[in-house]
């Protein structure tokens, strides 16, 4: 009986062992599970944080375009004015030509106007 009693702790004993185990087991596998609860929570605000940041680009780039469009824009302005200021130039150079031509005449048409004084 002796050794019945002595099989019988050491089942008692093993079966303890397995208990313990099956418990340490469960308990891991409950940690596991939080930690990939977390980690999925963290996987949500990464791709919540990578979609904001895509929004921001695509608003980046529709700014870049309109400001390139503006950009193009005022070139062409420049360009005009550039074109109109050669133009008034042109003009401006006319002007004083034909001012001298009658600033001549004029002295001319004195000369003459003298010639019939009493």
């Amino acid at each position: 009986t002796a050794e019945i009693q002595g099989m019988i702790n050491r089942l008692q004993e093993q079966s303890a062992r397995a208990v313990n185990a099956m418990t340490q087991g469960r308990n891991q596998s409950l940690e596991v599970v939080t930690q990939a609860d977390a980690a999925n929570g963290a996987l949500g605000q990464i791709t919540a944080h990578i979609t904001q940041i895509s929004d921001m680009n695509i608003q980046v780039a529709t700014a870049t375009e309109e400001q390139s469009s503006v950009v193009g824009e005022i070139n062409r302005n420049v360009e005009d004015i550039n074109q109109l200021t050669m133009e008034t130039a042109d003009i401006a150079h006319q002007l004083t030509e034909s001012s001298r031509s009658l600033q001549h005449l004029s002295g001319e048409l004195d000369k003459l106007v003298g010639n019939f004084r009493l």
